[in-house]
């Protein structure tokens, strides 16, 4: 079976396979996913849906290693841009973070997240990268956009996530992570 797309034909590969999820109607400060990562996928989609306890906060993700053990070394470095709806610029950048901050948000307004992870198991530094979109609100209650991206330092190979408030905890989240079929290395990475 094929998809015709455009007068194109795409083959059929079943797209992505759900590899786990994280939910709470209630205040939790980390939210751990395990054991999803392996060398069967490359690439990882994710989808997160919370509403922060604290203003000025921000969503961040963190890889997890074999033992449960949540990685914030200092080894994550990343940028993000976007604007809200007055037509402000909504950026920040880190070098050296505990882990991929998605950007300061609103309390009691949700904020979705969409993701993608490449190469979490590379034994290889710098190939570890997340790149993101965010929607949601500023402290002011406006309705923002942001994409950023990042990359992980350490070679080490990671096998989940953590998805946690920077101070304080998610009211509520929903997470969950898939598995992009026939997603390819770039060099053996």
């Amino acid at each position: 079976m094929a998809l015709i797309q455009n007068a194109k034909t795409f083959p059929d590969v079943n797209g992505m396979t759900k590899l786990g999820s994280s939910h709470s109607s209630s205040a939790t400060g980390t939210n751990i996913i395990n054991n999803i990562f392996s060398d069967t996928f490359n690439s990882y989609f994710f989808h997160l849906e919370c509403l922060l306890a604290t203003s000025g906060q921000q969503p961040i993700m963190q890889f997890v290693d074999s033992g449960g053990n949540i990685i914030s070394a200092g080894n994550y470095y990343y940028a993000y841009e976007g604007r809200d709806q007055g037509s402000n610029d909504e950026s920040g950048a880190e070098a050296g973070a505990s882990g991929f901050k998605f950007g300061p948000t609103g309390n009691g307004r949700v904020v979705t997240v969409h993701g993608f992870i490449s190469s979490p198991t590379s034994g290889n530094d710098n190939a570890k990268k997340c790149t993101w979109i965010v929607a949601g609100f500023d402290a002011s209650n406006n309705a923002l956009w942001r994409s950023g991206a990042g990359f992980y330092t350490a070679s080490a190979d990671y096998t989940g996530i953590n998805i946690m408030s920077t101070s304080g905890n998610l009211s509520q989240h929903a997470l969950q992570v898939y598995g992009i079929r026939e997603s390819l290395k770039m060099g053996g990475y």
